[in-house]
């Protein structure tokens, strides 16, 4: 092979892996759903907003019936039912302490499809479901469509609010 080919060959390959990031970003930030994701206050009405003040998501993420502090929650929209009262999604929830010298005493993450009810404000939650750890493999096929349980595979995952913000939030409370 000529150094011509080689160079051709090597952009090329650039090329499809510059492709590929840019595909990538793209299904990420058309699988945000802003509406339904927002900031972590813990009085706040969006989905992460609701999920941190769930008892049943601080049992199945975390294994606790009451947190030791505040606890936040991140949320990466992985897709949504047919009739669009189920959200797949990956959640990241922390509990902290809050002040200035906040710090995540424990939290959990997994894969979860969450049932709501109601339309725009008045939407809430009616039960988050998170696959087993005995059971997993098959409760995430019978869980999610397959090319939400193939993400939930490949374990990339980008939550909002990321865990940096979650923290500077407790900071702030």
């Amino acid at each position: 092979m000529g150094p011509l080919v080689v160079v051709i060959a090597v952009l090329a390959m650039v090329a499809v892996a510059a492709l590929g990031v840019v595909l990538m970003t793209t299904a990420v930030s058309q699988r945000r759903s802003p509406e339904l994701v927002s900031a972590p206050e813990p009085g706040g009405h969006g989905l992460a907003a609701q999920l941190q003040r769930r008892g049943d998501v601080l049992w199945q993420l975390m294994d606790r019936h009451a947190a030791l502090g505040t606890v936040l929650c991140g949320v990466d929209v992985l897709g949504r039912s047919p009739g669009h009262h189920e959200v797949y999604a990956w959640l990241e929830c922390g509990d902290y302490s809050t002040g200035r010298g906040a710090e995540e005493l424990g939290g959990g993450a997994d894969a979860a499809v969450i049932r709501y009810a109601g339309h725009g404000h008045r939407r809430h939650i009616v039960r988050v479901t998170i696959p087993s750890a005995a059971h997993r493999e098959a409760d995430i096929e019978r869980m999610f469509p397959p090319a939400v349980g193939d993400e939930v595979d490949a374990g990339w995952f980008d939550p909002m609010p990321d865990e940096h913000q979650r923290l500077k939030e407790a900071r702030r409370l």
